[in-house]
């Protein structure tokens, strides 16, 4: 009988492939409460899964990518968060089968999102990527 999978693996994995974007001072697979003012930072949280299972067990792990960037100056910032924003669409997309992880990514339809926040009583660029993972499993 197939074997479900748990989200937490993929989540992880991915955590560790944005790690490998030296731009990063931290990526986490997990929200966190502050960042303690660094700067520019990834978070990766779950955000559901999709099951079926007619022949073998396919699944879908959504995620959200979030990079954070404390905005230092009015002009620079924009483009540090594009630049990264593409940096971190091109390690998914060069990674798109991880064996033992998944076997297809999948960014969302949608456009990602974009806003300013405050977070340890700075101003940060935020930006949310949706992705899904399909997780193929034999019977």
């Amino acid at each position: 009988m197939a074997e479900m999978t748990s989200r937490k693996t993929s989540r992880a994995q991915m955590a560790t492939l944005l790690s490998a974007i030296t731009t990063f001072v931290a990526v986490y697979d997990h929200e966190v409460k502050n960042f303690d003012g660094k700067s520019p930072v990834a978070t990766v949280h779950s955000d559901g899964s999709m099951q079926t299972f007619p022949d073998y067990l396919r699944e879908k792990h959504r995620f959200i990518v979030t990079l954070w960037w404390k905005r230092a100056d009015d002009d620079a910032t924009e483009d540090y968060i594009d630049d990264l924003a593409k940096n971190v669409r091109q390690k998914l997309y060069d990674n798109v089968g991880a064996a033992g992880y998944w076997h297809d990514i999948e960014f969302d339809e949608e456009y990602s999102q974009l806003d300013y926040v405050i977070l340890d009583g700075e101003m940060y660029r935020r930006e949310t990527i949706r992705v899904a993972v399909l997780v193929v499993g034999g019977a």
